[in-house]
């Protein structure tokens, strides 16, 4: 029996995840994440492991460029640094570390190189 699926199961399982992309990930230098600023590192935690967290997020990640990306923090501040193919991988990337534990802004140096085809 097959099902109908409405507007609104289409947005939720089609739509919705991209626009979130989007929304959490726009092209700009600095993204607020969601979190009270009040909120810091857990006892015990280091620059160094926010870092190693980010990293291992994206050495993780599905996506073979995202395994290329570098990461430093600082002072809640978690920078980004590599090189993509993509617009798209960027923000993806972004959206992978954006939401950790201790990170209250995230610095964009990721660079966008498009690969060109020689015809």
């Amino acid at each position: 029996m097959s099902r109908a699926y409405g507007l609104s199961d289409l947005l939720r399982s089609r739509v919705a995840p991209i626009l979130l992309t989007l929304l959490e990930s726009p092209v700009i230098s600095a993204i607020k994440a969601s979190r009270p600023s009040s909120q810091r590192l857990p006892a015990g935690a280091s620059s160094m492991s926010v870092a190693e967290a980010a990293e291992r997020r994206l050495q993780n990640s599905s996506y073979p460029s995202h395994r290329q990306l570098r990461c430093s923090y600082r002072q809640g501040a978690l920078t980004l640094f590599g090189r993509v193919s993509s617009y798209y991988m960027r923000q993806t990337a972004q959206a992978l570390v954006a939401h950790l534990e201790g990170v209250e802004e995230l610095v964009d140096r990721i660079e966008v190189v498009v690969l060109t085809r020689n015809r």
